[in-house]
């Protein structure tokens, strides 16, 4: 579930916050569309590279013999990196999305179809966790954090993870575009002190934050560590 416009946040599934989101990338053709991000050559391919070699990076110098839950996969588009953990595991709430994920070989992986506001798995069951693309597609903070700590109860050490920087010049010109449209921006950014302190309240803190594109870019990748002594924050009581 990367990247997208002002569609995925509208609608939803009254059960789950994340079930607008999951209606759009359900379509005919989104997911598809999205896989281009994955093939080289292709425009959309080009336009991620500052981002996938950061990513590629950071997620290289994770332990080989960790465990790795990747949520949301979207089509694959980082499973690439997942080959060199002792075990992972691909999860995305959309099955289209899923299906393509599934056409990547990842040698001791598995694909799951999973809520990120529900994961279906028990407290630090991986080791680290990683999660694309996927925060700026949540409308408030409550939700955010709700988000923030299902990731947080399912892993054990390292979180890697993106969000949208509200004070970037890519972010500022994307409101006052969709502002003269008399729209409103479906990409919800937020600033650093913020999202620094959704990950505190779920015993983790950032070591460290990525700009792959710096000045001009809205994309930050933060690579976060459990705090010594921290427990999981139990989501479901949010």
């Amino acid at each position: 579930m990367h990247g997208g416009d002002s569609k995925p946040g509208s609608g939803g599934d009254s059960a789950s916050p994340i079930g607008g989101i999951a209606g759009w990338y359900s379509k005919p053709g989104v997911a598809g569309e999205f896989a281009k991000y994955q093939i080289p050559g292709t425009d959309q391919y080009r336009r991620r590279s500052p981002e996938r070699r950061a990513v590629e990076k950071i997620v290289g110098a994770l332990p080989a013999g960790s465990s790795i839950l990747d949520a949301p996969c979207g089509t694959g588009r980082y499973s690439c990196l997942l080959s060199r953990f002792a075990f992972s595991c691909s999860a995305d709430v959309s099955l289209e999305m899923l299906g393509i994920a599934a056409a990547v070989p990842v040698a001791g992986g598995s694909l799951c179809a999973a809520d990120n506001y529900r994961l279906p798995f028990a407290d630090r069951a991986f080791d680290a966790s990683i999660c694309m693309r996927f925060l700026h597609h949540v409308p408030d903070r409550v939700l955010r954090r709700k988000c923030i700590a299902e990731l947080a109860r399912v892993t054990k050490s390292t979180i890697v993870c993106t969000y949208f920087e509200s004070r970037s010049l890519k972010h500022l010109a994307r409101k006052a575009r969709a502002g003269l449209r008399g729209r409103t921006s479906m990409r919800f950014a937020c600033r650093f002190g913020e999202i620094e302190a959704d990950f505190g309240c779920a015993g983790f803190r950032v070591d460290s934050i990525v700009s792959p594109v710096p000045l001009l870019g809205e994309n930050r990748i933060l690579l976060c560590s459990r705090k010594p002594s921290a427990s999981p924050i139990d989501s479901s009581r949010k």
